[in-house]
């Protein structure tokens, strides 16, 4: 999959700016733990054999062969499902606002100062070993994927418009339906993918669509 410079998405499409930046933050009211509820992972008692546990990752990436990534947070898998409270997490010096960052022509940040991370998978393991990973998802009427994604923001934002971007011959859209609205803390959006003969549209929303299921992916 093509990942674009600016999509919120982090099970299904990467959006994840790290690196080294200060900002002060501002006073916005204390998050509320956030709990993924994956109780009714669709035939969740089939998979009791292989998944002992679940880990939302991020910085996942791969170099020289090996596999790198850092855990966010981990949950038994029992009886077919899991909870998982996702961490308060500080993004301080160490993390790069978005402003750092290329942010696309047509795209609006409300607070370009904003720090954030997601998760990139629900991995899933059997005694250490990964065999998987969750991904909460539907399809539309005309076969679209939807997927749920977790993006941790240090502040209130907004977001609004679109964008392209061409990367050999391929053309990745971004639209944010609407207003997209982050609150400080852990927040669920909802990513539409759509893939054309040469590009792949992105369409970022804060509407939960009917139908999501957990569907494991070995």
């Amino acid at each position: 999959m093509r990942k674009s410079i600016l999509t919120i998405a982090c099970v299904c499409a990467g959006f994840m700016f790290t690196g080294c930046g200060s900002d002060d933050g501002d006073d916005n009211a204390t998050p509320q733990n956030f709990i993924i509820d994956a109780r009714n992972i669709e035939n969740g008692s089939d998979y009791n054999s292989h998944i002992d546990s679940v880990k939302a990752i991020r910085n996942y990436h791969e170099n020289n062969g090996a596999v790198l990534y850092n855990i966010l947070a981990s949950a038994e898998y029992v009886d077919g499902g899991f909870m998982m409270t996702l961490p308060l997490l500080i993004l301080d010096d160490k993390w790069t606002p978005i402003s750092n960052n290329v942010i696309p022509d047509g795209v609006n940040v409300s607070d370009p100062h904003v720090k954030t991370t997601s998760v990139d998978y629900l991995a899933t393991f059997k005694n250490g070993q990964a065999t998987g990973k969750f991904e909460y998802i539907c399809k539309t009427a005309d076969n679209h994927d939807i997927c749920a994604s977790y993006i941790y923001v240090d502040r209130d934002i907004t977001i609004t418009g679109s964008s392209d971007k061409e990367e050999d011959n391929w053309t990745v859209i971004n639209i944010f339906d609407n207003i997209v609205e982050l609150k400080k803390g852990w927040n669920e959006v909802y990513v539409t993918s759509i893939g054309g003969i040469n590009s792949t549209t992105f369409i970022t929303s804060n509407v939960k669509p009917d139908r999501l299921k957990w569907i494991f992916k070995p």
